[in-house]
């Protein structure tokens, strides 16, 4: 199979959420995480609203022409923050988040962004082992910018393991 990655469309918000559902499935084999394969996903409008800030894109299957992943980011405190990237259970290991991170940061260099930023798990291997194989760097709680230990507090609010999550940070 082969994928195209290209920028979100209107008419491609019905899909994300259920992407992202599906990309949530392989939490269930960490039985200490797996509540959060049935947690919320982002709704439609909140696609809507990153989707007009122009940070959304898609992988499409080339083939098919469906939805397989998608990635989206906002820029805060002049630091490309991505906030999500979801690929669909059946299309993951075979290289499609890689594509939607380099589409992403070829755009955050092409504004002049000194860096791209994440929070994750830093135990689950697709999650910060993975970040680390695309050059991001954990940030250490001294250099954790205002912003980023916001969204690590508001991650604790809806249940997430403070103690097992972290910032990274990409210098691009």
């Amino acid at each position: 199979m082969s994928y195209d990655v290209r920028k979100t469309e209107l008419s491609d918000l019905n899909y994300l959420p259920p992407v992202e559902r599906s990309a949530g499935i392989v939490y269930t084999l960490l039985p200490d995480l797996a509540w959060i394969a049935d947690g919320s996903v982002m709704s439609v409008d909140e696609h809507k609203r990153v989707l007009a800030k122009g940070f959304s894109w898609v992988a499409l299957d080339t083939l098919s022409q469906t939805i397989s992943g998608f990635i989206i980011a906002e820029i805060i405190e002049g630091e490309f923050y991505v906030g999500e990237v979801s690929v669909s259970a059946t299309n993951q290991q075979k290289g499609i988040g890689s594509k939607l991170f380099e589409t992403a940061l070829t755009e955050a260099r092409s504004l002049g962004l000194p860096a791209a930023t994440l929070t994750t798990f830093i135990d689950v291997p697709w999650n910060a082992p993975y970040y680390e194989r695309l050059g991001f760097v954990i940030i250490t709680s001294e250099l954790l910018p205002l912003y980023l230990q916001r969204i690590l507090q508001d991650e604790k609010s809806a249940g997430l393991p403070l103690e097992r999550r972290c910032a990274m940070r990409k210098i691009l």
